[in-house]
């Protein structure tokens, strides 16, 4: 979060769900705790620094077969502003408000709706 602000991004063409926006962030490596996968993560696609604040979001969405557990967190970005990323081929701050003008992955959606609805909640 920046300047009430949520950062998302779309996923490039190289990558499953191409075209569609996400909140970024990875998957847990075994013994790992789900903040420390998320500042991994987010430093090896975007070369930033984040501090975990809270879990916003957790929930469970079923795309085809699979089962994804998604964990979405508040977060202060600690480095300089995000430039680039090699999962994604374009970035954006937008206010709350402007969410449901992007397409979503589903794994994403219950974190967009809640947004959407409720804005970021106790901070």
């Amino acid at each position: 979060m920046k300047n009430n602000r949520v950062f998302i991004a779309r996923r490039a063409k190289h990558k499953a769900s191409a075209g569609v926006w996400e909140f970024p962030g990875g998957k847990l490596r075994r013994n790992e705790l789900p903040q420390d996968a998320l500042k991994r993560e987010i430093y090896e696609e975007l070369g930033v620094e984040i501090f975990p604040i809270r879990r916003f979001n957790r929930s469970v969405t079923a795309i085809n077969d699979v089962q994804i557990d998604l964990d979405v967190f508040l977060c202060d970005l600690v480095s300089p502003n995000i430039v680039n990323s090699t999962d994604h081929d374009e970035l954006e701050w937008v206010r709350i408000s402007e969410l449901s003008d992007y397409v979503f992955c589903g794994p994403d959606m219950p974190s967009v709706k809640q947004l959407i609805e409720n804005g970021l909640g106790d901070e």
